[in-house]
């Protein structure tokens, strides 16, 4: 005779249900358990499991990754133990395991590059943004490194449509920013929530929506040339060196541990970055001037010095949502531009009439200036006039 337990339902992550019930078997004595699939839009109460040994409490939980976990005993005695994890069905195809989700632009899996400066996240229903310290994240899947991370304060970096239905996130130009990479978003719990019943809505788990990098089309080996950028430390941090200023070691130790954080992060190739072990000081900042070396024409993957330069000069834009904001890097001051020789060329290309405009003028008055004072000397003979004109003079040559 076997005896049967009441029946018990739980709700899946995706609101889908499965039944459950232990069963007593008089012929070997055992407590087994069976499990029952229930979806709406399927076949209903599909069989996932059944004659799973287990005892009359029947340990079990449903986990947020759509598994379905059951402790079982090893031996009759009960004294060791299994878990087992039973997977369970899904009746529709939730790709980014979260059912408000209708899709994803660039979808889960498709080819981004440093010209993507948009996600798109649309929902079946209209959501908010919700909790301030959920975050979006944009990982480098090779070694969980941090690209890009935004919060729902970042308002600059983040949008909701006016229907409520997409979530539009800003990219940096750095984020997406090596060749040949898997890269994959995620968004925590409660990062929006439902716009109409304000219940904090499920995020996207990691390793999900997967984006990968591809070469660029048609790319070949150049002639590159290394670059020279200089970059300024916070008003805190340069006080702080500017106490070491006679210690040109401890200098020397500070750079070098700030190149290696600028490696890591970037990343740049450490052998690539150099110091010439020399500093600026102006209005009491420090100016460091960085070189990098110029790519290896043998390797496609490397990045050209000038385009390493530029991810640098993003990174630092806007370190608040990069890992520049950590460690050492984070002294380096987010409101000075890295300068670069091509950028002062393009300033001067741009403003170039206008500037030497200036600078003829500037000759002019100086040459007027210098004749009238000779022919003012010449009929003013005194120690008066010669006391005035050596100090206009003076006042020239110093402005």
């Amino acid at each position: 005779m076997e005896h049967t337990t009441s029946w018990k339902a739980k709700m899946t992550s995706l609101s889908d249900l499965i039944f459950d019930f232990t069963e007593y078997n008089n012929t070997d004595k055992n407590i087994y358990y069976n499990i029952l699939y229930y979806n709406a839009s399927s076949s209903p109460f599909k069989q996932l499991n059944s004659f799973i040994l287990t005892n009359y409490f029947s340990v079990n939980a449903v986990t947020l990754n759509h598994t379905f976990l059951l402790g079982s005993p090893k031996t009759a005695d009960n004294i060791s133990w299994s878990l087992l994890i039973i997977s369970l069905l899904n009746s529709n195809d939730y790709s980014y395991d979260n059912v408000f989700i209708n899709k994803t632009i660039p979808s889960i899996n498709d080819s981004v590059n440093s010209s993507t400066i948009f996600l798109n996240i649309t929902f079946n229903y209209p959501v908010a943004l919700s909790a301030p310290t959920s975050c979006i994240t944009i990982y480098k899947a090779s070694d969980n490194s941090i690209r890009q991370r935004v919060s729902t304060t970042m308002h600059n970096f983040i949008n909701i449509s006016p229907d409520g239905l997409s979530l539009i996130i800003k990219v940096i130009r750095s984020t997406f920013n090596e060749y040949d990479k898997y890269y994959f978003v995620s968004m925590d719990n409660n990062f929006v929530k439902g716009a109409e019943w304000s219940e904090p809505l499920r995020g996207i788990h990691d390793g999900i929506w997967i984006l990968k990098t591809d070469m660029p089309k048609n790319r070949k080996s150049i002639s590159d040339k290394a670059i020279v950028g200089l970059v300024r430390l916070t008003q805190e941090a340069s006080k702080k060196l500017l106490a070491f200023k006679n210690n040109k070691s401890a200098y020397i130790a500070y750079i070098d541990s700030l190149l290696n954080d600028i490696a890591q992060k970037v990343p740049i190739n450490r052998s690539r970055l150099s110091f010439n072990n020399r500093v600026q000081i102006f209005q009491d900042q420090i100016y460091i001037p960085i070189r990098i070396g110029a790519a290896n024409n043998k390797n496609k993957n490397e990045k050209t010095a000038a385009e390493l330069a530029s991810d640098l000069a993003y990174m630092i834009r806007f370190k608040n949502i990069t890992t520049i904001s950590f460690g050492v890097a984070d002294d380096l001051d987010q409101s000075y531009d890295v300068k670069l020789p091509g950028f002062i060329q393009n300033k001067w290309n741009e403003y170039k009439a206008q500037m030497i405009v200036v600078i003829m003028v500037e000759i002019m008055v100086f040459v007027i200036f210098r004749l009238l004072f000779h022919i003012l000397s010449y009929k003013l003979e005194s120690n008066w006039f010669e006391i005035i004109n050596s100090a206009i003079y003076t006042w020239i040559n110093h402005s």
